[in-house]
């Protein structure tokens, strides 16, 4: 089974009119919760509407298809980001982000594998490239054609395994 991006039509507009709602979307999150990372969340959305949009092959209706694309989020601390285009995406109600950072909440403040669509626990500086390559070694040494991303913030570069 071959698993294709959502919307492989979606052109640049198409594109960057997703990327405002995101940027409306996350900065609501923030504001409701009285919590968040505001620049790191805005410095990423496009490359994630990009990724989950166009590029990653990834089925929010089976999301642990071993086929599918790994995306690994090493900049945990722009999970906004993040959860606002795996809820776009339909991992999970975009009603759900309503509760980001609330109290029994799956959406907490860096991503964690309860929040569907989110491959890795991170947030602890540094440790998302070594899981991405540990990732993409996997495949290669299964066979496998899937195809691993991640996205490291500039505050992690020096620090853990990077």
């Amino acid at each position: 089974m071959q698993i294709r991006p959502a919307n492989p039509l979606l052109d640049v507009r198409d594109l960057e009119l997703k990327s405002i709602q995101y940027r409306k979307t996350l900065l609501s999150m923030i504001k409701r919760a009285n919590s968040g990372h505001t620049a790191g969340s805005l410095s990423c959305v496009d490359i994630l509407n990009v990724l989950y949009n166009r590029v990653l092959r990834v089925d929010p209706q089976n999301p642990t298809d071993p086929d599918r694309d790994r995306y690994i989020h090493s900049k945990g601390h722009s999970v906004e980001a993040l959860y606002t285009v795996l809820a776009d995406r339909g991992f999970f109600p975009v009603e759900e982000l309503d509760t980001f950072e609330q109290y029994g909440t799956r959406l907490i403040g860096h991503p964690t594998r309860n929040a569907p669509g989110v491959e890795q626990n991170t947030g602890a500086l540094g440790h998302g490239l070594s899981l991405a390559v540990g990732t993409a070694l996997a495949a290669k040494k299964d066979g496998r054609a899937y195809r691993v991303f991640t996205i490291l913030g500039d505050g992690e570069l020096t620090e853990g395994s990077v």
